[in-house]
């Protein structure tokens, strides 16, 4: 399936609690939505195992996006070559207008992986007459 747009965040909740807004305004006006979470958050302390990932299929239900999650392991989440190769296979499937990334707003501003997760915003050009999935 094409979508529209593609948000990618570490984990199941980064997406709703920095653009939920924007993610229900966006399907409201028929817009096509997957949030792709690198990780399912777990282990977590404030939740029993399990929780975390039913609260984000409510939360995709609710501002009526689609939600796929890639399995990495949370606390272990690195810029490997493998994660970029299966997020270039998602853009390539799903042909989104747009891709947006976000930084969890967790993680130390020195940390290994704050390089690699710094928010990012890709799109597809738009008055080109060449299509860049050709």
């Amino acid at each position: 399936m094409s979508y529209d747009a593609l948000v990618i965040a570490a984990h199941a909740d980064d997406a709703e609690t920095q653009m939920g807004g924007t993610l229900a305004k966006l399907t409201d006006r028929g817009q096509h939505i997957l949030l792709v979470d690198l990780t399912d958050g777990e282990p977590t302390e404030f939740a029993e195992p399990g929780i975390r990932a039913a609260q984000a299929l409510e939360a995709a239900r609710i501002l009526g996006v689609e939600r796929c999650n890639l399995g990495l392991r949370d606390r272990l989440l690195q810029d490997t070559p493998e994660t970029r190769l299966e997020l270039a296979r998602l853009i390539r499937v799903h042909q989104p207008r747009w891709a947006e990334r976000y930084r969890c707003p967790n993680r130390n501003p020195g940390s290994s992986s704050d390089s690699s997760s710094r928010t990012a915003r890709w799109s597809r050009p738009g008055r080109s007459s060449h299509s860049p999935w050709t």
